[in-house]
């Protein structure tokens, strides 16, 4: 924007305000292909021109500096470097959905609930009627099915009741293995009480890690997925002594997933809670490998950022040069030449005056201009890079280019939009 013709800066520009600009295309605009689409950006880096006061950036990269034919030149060249960014700023944007989830704002009440069946619930205060769907249990049986659709522990807090129960009369041993039972009973004909969800929670043992990783939940998930027994087509897991989750020693301490079969459909992964607990995973491992390639993206960015300022001084010392034809080859000035042609005759004169160099021909001498010379060997290797389409940034680094960073280390994603 800070190198486009000032008459079309003036596109942008409300007739009202000081520093009022066009958010969008107006309608006295003609679109002249991507006009309408492009219009915010251009629109966000007027307002980084002239209202956010850019223009000291642009001085220290040398762009304020540069005349009408050196502006012109390095549109031309700024043409390929800012498609570049433009293509980067795209493929920057697709990553977004994946880097936004899961939703931090919700991160927490989405565990809560897959946890104790309840948001804002903990293990002090969750109740029965939190981590088991109340409608139609009747007894331990029915209050710890977990089959989808079906089940009525919608909780991994019902399924730990349920695993870590203590039996009324003839006692079995626990799946969880506690040493201290719980000092309530469950009655194997009775339904689900709040004490019988809270003690075994408070047995759960602590841990020392402040974060739940995603390598954490997925080994957890998948050992408890291991531990899966089908028995007569039904799925269940914990202590199981016959094919019936009764809550006593000839039966067992266990969660049923009737129909189980451990593929689509019927999966492990299809019960609520692990659904969702998979699903957070899954998310996690998509961020990371989202935020892996923003970050490098951004390199790319700042390279470029890095580029595109030091074309600034490239286009200075390219009208300092000879004029370079189509196969490399440059010519001097008429001075130059002068110089270098008044000694033609005389070697030693010649020779002297460290602006010619004698080829040793006799009759017809041959003169170069040694300034020239080297100009031409120079702009001859220039020429040939371009043709190659190759970019050395580093020939003409500005080490004074503003860079994408501000100050707290943190990328600031710029657009250069420029007007054909």
């Amino acid at each position: 924007m800070s190198i486009s013709d000032k008459s079309q800066q003036k596109m942008f520009k409300k007739k009202t305000g000081e520093n009022e600009y066009h958010g969008m295309l107006p309608d006295s605009t003609k679109d002249h292909g991507g006009w309408a689409e492009m219009w915010p950006r251009w629109h966000k880096a007027m307002k980084a021109l002239k209202v956010d006061k850019k223009k000291q950036d642009l001085a220290q990269a040398g762009l304020k500096q540069l005349s009408d034919d050196e502006t012109a030149a390095l549109r031309d060249h700024l043409k390929p470097i800012l498609e570049k960014i433009l293509q980067i700023g795209y493929a920057r944007a697709n990553l977004q959905p994946a880097l936004a989830k899961p939703d931090a704002s919700q991160l927490k009440e989405t565990l809560q609930t897959a946890i104790f069946g309840a948001a804002r619930k903990t293990k002090a205060d969750v109740q029965h009627t939190d981590a088991v769907t109340m409608t139609g249990r009747t007894n331990y049986e029915t209050c710890c099915d977990i089959t989808p659709g079906r089940g009525k522990a919608k909780s991994v807090a019902a399924a730990v009741a349920c695993l870590c129960a203590k039996a009324s009369a003839n006692a079995v041993d626990g799946a969880c293995r506690f040493s201290i039972k719980p000092s309530t009973a469950w009655n194997p004909s009775a339904a689900v009480e709040a004490g019988r969800v809270k003690q075994p929670l408070a047995f759960c043992p602590g841990t020392t890690d402040e974060s739940l990783t995603r390598h954490r939940l997925d080994s957890i998930l998948s050992a408890l997925k291991r531990q899966m027994k089908i028995i007569s087509s039904h799925g269940y897991l914990g202590e199981l002594h016959t094919t019936s989750c009764g809550c006593k020693n000839n039966d067992g301490l266990c969660v049923k997933y009737t129909s189980f079969t451990g593929k689509d459909g019927k999966a492990f992964e299809d019960i609520p809670w692990v659904m969702t607990l998979s699903t957070l995973v899954s998310e996690l491992k998509e961020r990371k490998k989202a935020a892996i390639q923003a970050s490098f993206l951004a390199e790319q960015l700042i390279a470029e950022k890095d580029t595109a300022y030091s074309l600034a001084e490239t286009t200075k010392q390219a009208e300092n040069l000879v004029e370079v034809t189509s196969d490399g080859e440059g010519t001097g000035s008429k001075q130059q030449s002068g110089d270098c042609m008044t000694h033609k005759d005389n070697k030693t004169v010649c020779e002297k005056t460290e602006k010619c160099k004698w080829e040793g021909k006799t009759g017809n001498s041959t003169n170069l201009n040694l300034k020239r010379e080297k100009d031409r060997k120079h702009n001859k290797q220039r020429h040939q890079i371009h043709n190659k389409g190759q970019i050395n940034s580093n020939v003409n680094y500005n080490p004074n280019a503003p860079r994408l960073l501000n100050e707290n280390g943190k990328i600031m994603l710029a657009e250069i939009p420029l007007f054909s």
